[in-house]
Order: C-alpha cells, then sequence, then structure tokens
C-alpha cells in the first residue's frame, strides 16, 4: 500500500523546485500574469515550509497542518493555472516559452501533491488535531 504522505511530499518538493527554476529564469511577463505567478510562488513556499514541518518538524502527525498544507498546495497551483491560462492567450507576444513549460510542470506537481495530501487525510493521516 502506498504511503500517501511521502508520495505528497516528493511531488510538492520536486513541483516548487521545477517552479521555481521557470519562475526566477522566466522573461519578464505581463503585470496580470506575473501577479498570478507571485501569489502562486508565495501560496508554493507556505505549503512547502508547512510539509517540512509535518514531515520532520515538530507538527507531524498534526491533521489541521496536513489539511492547511493540502488547501495551500492546491491554491498554489490554482493561481498558477490561472497565469498559465493568461500567458496561454498572450503566446505570441511572448519571447521565452521554455520557462512557462517548467512552471506548468511545477503547477502539475502541485496538483497531483495535493490529491495525494487529500488521500492522506482521508487515509488517516495526522491523528492529531491539535498543537
Amino acid at each position: 500500500m502506498a504511503d500517501y504522505m511521502i508520495l505528497a511530499t516528493i511531488h510538492i518538493l520536486v513541483g516548487f523546485e521545477l517552479f521555481g527554476l521557470g519562475f526566477i529564469k522566466g522573461a519578464p511577463l505581463a503585470d496580470d500574469i506575473e501577479a498570478m505567478m507571485i501569489i502562486g510562488f508565495l501560496l508554493y513556499i507556505a505549503a512547502v515550509i508547512l510539509m517540512v514541518l509535518v514531515k520532520g518538524g515538530g507538527l507531524g502527525g498534526n491533521k489541521m497542518a496536513l489539511i492547511a498544507t493540502m488547501i495551500l498546495t492546491l491554491l498554489a497551483g490554482l493561481f498558477i493555472l490561472v497565469g498559465v491560462v493568461m500567458w496561454g492567450i498572450d503566446y505570441r507576444n511572448s519571447t521565452n516559452p521554455y520557462t512557462m513549460t517548467l512552471d506548468t510542470t511545477g503547477m502539475v506537481m502541485a496538483f497531483i501533491g495535493g490529491i495525494f495530501l487529500i488521500l492522506a487525510v482521508a487515509k488517516g493521516g495526522g491523528s492529531k488535531t491539535g498543537p
């Protein structure tokens, strides 16, 4: 039987690295697209910090922290998705589509990690509800 927490951790951390590479190395985007990507990046940072705390820090087994990580991860993926769609509409004016590929891969990994977190919560991961 798969350990959904390990799978979620792998997908969230690898997706964050891929998204970070695309975000940092990317060409300047329109202000509205960049705003969506920045919000997604900040949410992704918060999700990664919470995931590290849940897996290896003082929040091990805390169900509320696990649910918060799941919500932050899915919200990060949603904001990145909106940014990618807005970029796709304005694709002809773009100079470097390759960094957006990294951003899209990071978004997909965020959604997959969020789904694994949903499965981990449903399986009973994080039995404690308080600190």
